[in-house]
């Protein structure tokens, strides 16, 4: 008898898909823009990975479209994506085959509409150029490499 009830209470789990006992969803999921047609991502992992791989689907969503990165780890960038655009980003964490209890986490983001490297570069080399000569810049650069020359010498 108490074996046919372990039986049934075996396949009831099975035909419910009820999930791994522990598994929590991905946590922290957050997104930096970094230019115009990327975005950083990271999470932190399921409190119970037993189940799952470190391999990572994120999808960045927008309208109908659909564009599908893998990530071998909790964190990684986006590329390709077009700028200023709001882009939906689900992230799954992979499972084994015939499994459909595996965590995902959803944010939304907006590209950029300018490029902030670009941005920072021209605010870098229009200081450099309000200072005065750079002349005096690269000699201060070189004496400082020379004396750290020296001090290593003796």
């Amino acid at each position: 008898m108490m074996l046919k009830l372990l039986r049934l209470f075996c396949i009831l789990q099975v035909l419910c898909g009820r999930p791994t006992e522990g598994t929590t969803a991905i946590r922290d999921f957050k997104a930096q823009v970094i230019n115009l047609n990327t975005i950083y991502v990271s999470w932190r992992r399921p409190d119970y990975a037993g189940t799952y791989s470190e391999k990572y689907i994120v999808k960045a969503m927008k309208n109908n479209e659909v564009k599908f990165h893998t990530l071998y780890s909790t964190e990684g960038y986006l590329y390709h994506l077009m700028p200023s655009t709001n882009y939906i980003l689900v992230v799954t964490a992979s499972v084994p085959i015939g499994k459909d209890d595996y965590p995902t986490a959803t944010i939304q983001v907006r590209t950029s509409a300018k490029d902030s490297t670009e941005e920072t570069l021209k605010k870098e080399y229009n200081a450099n150029d309000s200072s005065g000569s750079n002349k005096k810049n690269k000699n201060s650069t070189e004496e400082i490499l020379k004396t750290e020359y020296n001090a290593n010498d003796s």
